[in-house]
């Protein structure tokens, strides 16, 4: 896109999430001629792609959207557990995602954004501290003992 203002692209953005999008990336590009533009990635379901291609159309004004299928898309095997942590005094138990490798081994933990962003507002403390303290209770749980 290279005629299309920020305040539209926001627009889009939320939208296209609100209609089926399972994300949206808006890069920053120089398009033909030398003009600043945008690129407009949208990872959704095949049976999502027409109604996130007509709106991206209609929002937008372009007349031509590229859909690009995937013949395989690997993934880690994910499970949801619960961190106790105490902050300032008080304890919260905190969700966080568990990535396994197929055969077990943790590859990744990642804490809960909106109950890590709800602790940090409720003690005004800045939510990088709160996610770095659950993800290290986390790893201390469920890590290999000799990771290090």
């Amino acid at each position: 896109m290279d005629d299309v203002t920020g305040e539209v692209l926001g627009n889009l953005f939320e939208k296209l999430l609100s209609i089926g999008a399972r994300d949206v990336a808006i890069i920053p590009a120089t398009m033909k001629k030398g003009r600043t533009g945008h690129i407009i990635k949208v990872i959704t379901k095949p049976e999502h792609s027409a109604i996130i291609a007509r709106e991206i159309m209609r929002e937008t004004g372009t007349l031509g959207i590229r859909v690009i299928p995937t013949k395989h898309r690997y993934t880690a095997d994910r499970r949801m557990d619960n961190v106790r942590v105490v902050i300032r005094g008080k304890t919260y138990d905190v969700p966080v995602k568990i990535a396994e490798d197929h055969n077990g081994e943790i590859l990744h933990i990642s804490a809960e954004y909106e109950d890590c962003k709800r602790i940090a507002k409720e003690w005004n403390l800045p939510l990088k501290d709160i996610i770095r303290k659950v993800e290290e209770k986390a790893w201390n749980i469920h890590g290999p003992d000799d990771m290090f």
